[in-house]
């Protein structure tokens, strides 16, 4: 019995210390699973300092995978998340790369560069200030920087920067300066358009904030020359650009400052010729195509890199563009621990403890130069798109050309009549096709000789002249020799157009229409057919007493109810809705069409029955629109300069040499067209275009 109690504590012993050692075992195993994690950190710390690091979850998720097999093989919990890691003593890196792979040359790539700094832990800001890491831009003036001149990638940079940006700049520059000078004198700044459509101007300034933000050039090109400068002891620009230990004057300006400045100069011209292509623009389509154009010539320097660095151009090549990617210093450290690589020369990570050599100066020098950019081109621009509405560039470009509506010149459509479509407007800005002379009528010329003698009336000049025959004979009804008129077709069609040049004696009083309105001369018309036509002209001067309120067709007028003063034909149109503005409806004794015509607000005795057509920038030159008591259609109608009581839509038709022999023009308010109407011996308020033709019948 004792025997077997004692074999049973020795199994008991036995037992004990084979757990001892397993635990001892499972120690053992742990200390080598954290060694082997303390060689993963180090590999993802030195993979999170290299320059082309993507952040993903690989490196992560190989940690976790070695740490869940390690704790499934000893049955214990050990584990380690990707996003938290935390072994030891040690901590991952927070400085992440910031990498716009799709766009290098856009602002995003400066935002990128902007945000490449390394946050300290608190441990760290006891002691150090904020690291800047300088990487090279990933284009062909970077291979420049980094390769031998007279060398394949360097070759490739000059032919870049020579061939497909500078020449191609400079035909562009060339072609500017020749359309600037073939345009003569009077020519708007950098010849921009003078009437650009608001629809043009709104693209341009989305363009302008385009090009600012894509051209980088200027803005790296700097940012390198500053960092990099030749005297900067504790920056190594030597070792970025794989000449150690070689920091030579020589050295510094062809592998620093040329490329760089080259760089500079290409992105300044294409920044000018951008903005002077977007102000002369006319057209939104033509704007976005130059647009693109240039900035593909922008781009020529990332586009042949980005062709390298695939191996279009040579596995050579493209080496040395992963180089350019994976070369950067550590602006302001230690100069015996700067690197180029991620480790200092005995394979150590980069000492972590800096001091900025700059601070913030090239960060700050940089925003002051692209918001001096900015200010500038949206400045300038500003200044084109108010002369160019303002009037100024139109003054420049045409400083005899007098019409009243300015933005009429040069918007695309033909105003083919007198004062736009002239030699002084430039043919109405080149809306219009410059005059042909036409051989067969000495001193003729037209836009269009094809309409002289088409056989239709083109009744405006300067196809409607005497020099043209008047239209080639278009404008001469048949029958009348001497009579030249707009509209031949009125000549003899039923209806009598009293007034010149038809109802002249050469127009046999428009063809014998008008006649019939000297048979009662206490009835005096313009359109005597209308007396007795059995339908009421209901309005002055035909609905009157002297016309028997014409000619029977109109009732007898009755005063009515209430409205004292107030005598019409048809009370029922008072306060009908329908504004009649003919008198005696609108009139104080009838309330103004006893209230369907609106007065207007600061016209206290102008009742119309629109009054937003007051002041609304078109002048209706007729009542009660154009009186006094409407302030000349609010302002619309222009007073004609010596003429202080005649407002007309076009001040520029006063006394030009043609007669508009009709209201408001040929009044005496306005001297009778200014003088381009004649007045008839013995008739002293009579005035036409032909005295004579009165007596020639």
């Amino acid at each position: 019995m004792k025997n077997t109690e004692k074999d049973e504590e020795q199994q008991s012993l036995l037992h004990a210390h084979e757990l001892i050692n397993a635990q001892a075992a499972k120690i053992q195993q742990q200390a080598a699973l954290m060694k082997r994690l303390e060689e993963k950190f180090e590999t993802l710390e030195e993979a999170l300092m290299s320059p082309n690091h993507v952040i993903d979850d690989r490196g992560t998720n190989n940690i976790q995978d070695l740490a869940t097999n390690n704790s499934r093989d000893n049955n214990a919990a050990f584990e380690i998340h990707p996003t938290s890691t935390t072994a030891s003593s040690h901590t991952a890196p927070s400085r992440l790369r910031t990498h716009a792979r799709g766009l290098p040359f856009s602002i995003f790539s400066i935002i990128g560069r902007f945000s490449r700094r390394k946050t300290n832990t608190p441990q760290e800001t006891e002691s150090t200030s904020v690291e800047e890491l300088f990487y090279l831009d990933e284009d062909t003036y970077s291979l420049m920087m980094i390769s031998r001149p007279c060398s394949r990638e360097w070759l490739l940079g000059i032919v870049t920067f020579l061939i497909f940006q500078l020449w191609l700049e400079y035909l562009i520059v060339i072609n500017l300066l020749l359309a600037y000078f073939n345009c003569g004198e009077g020519c708007p700044p950098f010849n921009v358009p003078i009437n650009p459509s608001q629809l043009v101007t709104s693209a341009q300034g989305i363009a302008l904030i385009l090009v600012l933000a894509t051209q980088s050039d200027i803005l790296t090109s700097i940012h390198a020359i500053i960092t990099l400068q030749k005297n900067a002891n504790n920056v190594q620009w030597d070792k970025l650009i794989g000449e150690e230990g070689n920091r030579s004057f020589c050295l510094w300006i062809i592998r620093i400052l040329l490329p760089n400045l080259a760089k500079f100069i290409q992105g300044a011209i294409i920044l000018f010729v951008s903005f002077v292509i977007i102000v002369q623009s006319e057209d939104i389509i033509e704007l976005l195509k130059d647009f693109t154009s240039l900035l593909v010539v922008s781009q020529a320097d990332n586009i042949l890199f980005n062709l390298a660095a695939a191996g279009f151009l040579g596995e050579h090549l493209a080496k040395r563009t992963k180089e350019v990617k994976t070369r950067h210093i550590e602006v302001g450290s230690n100069p015996d621990r700067n690197t180029v690589s991620g480790r200092d020369q005995e394979g150590n990570p980069p000492d972590r403890k800096v001091i900025r050599c700059f601070p913030c100066n090239v960060f700050i020098l940089k925003s002051i130069i692209f918001g001096g950019m900015c200010c500038g081109m949206i400045g300038a621009w500003a200044w084109f798109v108010y002369g160019q509405y303002s009037g100024d560039f139109f003054r420049v470009k045409y400083p005899e050309c007098n019409v009243a509506i300015i933005r009429s010149i040069g918007d695309g459509d033909c105003d083919n009549f007198n004062s736009y479509n002239t030699k002084e407007c430039g043919w109405d800005g080149g809306d219009c096709n410059e005059p042909i002379p036409i051989q067969v009528f000495q001193g003729c010329s037209v836009p269009q000789p094809f309409r002289i003698g088409n056989g239709f009336c083109d009744g405006t000049p300067p196809y409607f002249t005497e020099e043209c025959n008047w239209d080639g004979g278009d404008c001469m009804p048949e029958g009348y020799p001497d009579c030249h008129v707009p509209y031949p077709e009125g000549i003899n069609d039923g209806t009598c157009f009293d007034w010149s040049p038809y109802n002249t004696s050469a127009c046999g009083f428009d063809g014998g229409d008008c006649i019939a309105a000297s048979a009662n001369l206490t009835c005096s018309v313009p359109h005597p057919e209308y007396i007795g036509n059995e339908r009421c002209d209901d309005y002055f001067p035909y609905n009157t007493q002297e016309c028997a309120f014409d000619g029977g067709d109109c009732p007898i007028p009755q005063e009515v109810e209430g409205l004292p003063g107030c005598v019409v034909s048809y009370p029922e149109k008072l306060g009908n809705g329908n504004c009649d503005l003919r008198l005696p409806y609108n009139s104080p004794e009838c309330n103004h069409d006893n209230g369907d015509c609106k007065q207007v607000d600061g016209y206290p005795y102008c009742y119309v029955y629109s009054p937003s057509a007051i002041d609304d920038g078109y002048c209706n030159d007729y009542p009660p629109y154009n009186t006094p008591e409407c302030g000349y259609d609010g302002g619309d109608c222009i007073q004609v300069d010596g003429y202080p009581s005649c407002y007309v839509d076009d001040p520029t038709a006063i006394g030009d040499g043609y007669c508009y022999d009709f209201p408001p023009y040929n009044t005496p308010e306005c001297g009778y067209d200014g003088g381009d109407c004649i007045q008839v011996d013995g008739y002293p308020s009579c005035y036409v275009d032909d005295p004579t033709a009165m007596f020639s019948f």
